[in-house]
This record gives structure tokens, C-alpha cells and sequence, in this order.
């Protein structure tokens, strides 16, 4: 590829490194999908695509490691019974889960996950291809295993 680097400075950075340094007004520099560079704001004389981060945090993506995705419709269902789980909604997934609703529930719950910096899942239901399927259409990484 002989695409532009993309520079994205003025930002805070959250390095995650071994001593999770913290990097005030920093910068973030990459190309071709590989971060060059990561540090302080320094001159670039290239052509590049710039992003001003607007002081704001700038973190690698976070990782969901255990949902079930399209079980979003039954969202707090019944949170204050006892036994909600065999009383409400073992019983109505029985009666309406199929692939669209896993599907319609996965992209939804796919969407708010990225909304909220969320880069890779891991996800165990039913029609788990559904997952996979709404989880590519949306750019994000998934983990999926059906029950």
C-alpha cells in the first residue's frame, strides 16, 4: 500500500506498557494499519492525514472477554426476581430466539460495544454464525462459540 501516515496528535496517551506511563500532549503516528510511532508531539514534514485529539485519551481498544451478545432484547428483564434466569428467561428464549433476533441483537449490542471502546469479544449463545456475521459487518473482532 502506498497510503498516507495518519498523525493524531494533542492527545493523552494511556500506553499500557510495562510501567503504564502516561503521555501528556502526545502523539500517535501510523501507516498501513501499524502504529510507527507513539510519544511526545515531535515535527513530521510528510503528507499525512491529521487528527487533532482535542487533549482527549487516547487507550488501546478494550476487550469484552465474556458476553452473550444477543441476549441484549432480555436487558435487565426481571433483574429484582429470584431464579430470573429459569423463571423468565430461559422460557422466552426458548420461545424466541431464532437467527434474526440473534442476529438484530448482536449488531446492536456489537454497536454500543465499539461506542464504548470496546475492540474484540468473546461470545457464547446460539447462532453464533449470526454473531460472526454482524460482528464483521460492523469491523469488529469476535471470539464466538455456540453453546
Amino acid at each position: 500500500m502506498n497510503s498516507k501516515s495518519t498523525v493524531i496528535k494533542n492527545v493523552n496517551i494511556l500506553t499500557m506498557n510495562q510501567n503504564k506511563d502516561i503521555i501528556e500532549n502526545g502523539m500517535v503516528i501510523y501507516k498501513d494499519d501499524k502504529i510507527v510511532y507513539v510519544g511526545c508531539e515531535k515535527e513530521f514534514d510528510e503528507d499525512v492525514n491529521l487528527i487533532d485529539g482535542e487533549d482527549a485519551i487516547l487507550m488501546p481498544g478494550m476487550i469484552n472477554c465474556h458476553t452473550h451478545a444477543s441476549m441484549i432484547p432480555f436487558r435487565s428483564l426481571a433483574d429484582d426476581y429470584k431464579d430470573r434466569l429459569k423463571r423468565y428467561l430461559f422460557p422466552l428464549e426458548q420461545k424466541l430466539v431464532d437467527k434474526e433476533l440473534t442476529y438484530i441483537g448482536a449488531k446492536y449490542a456489537v454497536s454500543e460495544m465499539l461506542l464504548g471502546g470496546v475492540t474484540t469479544f468473546c461470545d457464547m449463545y446460539y447462532f453464533e454464525d449470526e454473531v460472526a456475521k454482524a460482528a464483521k459487518e460492523l469491523n469488529m473482532r469476535g471470539i464466538v462459540c455456540e453453546t
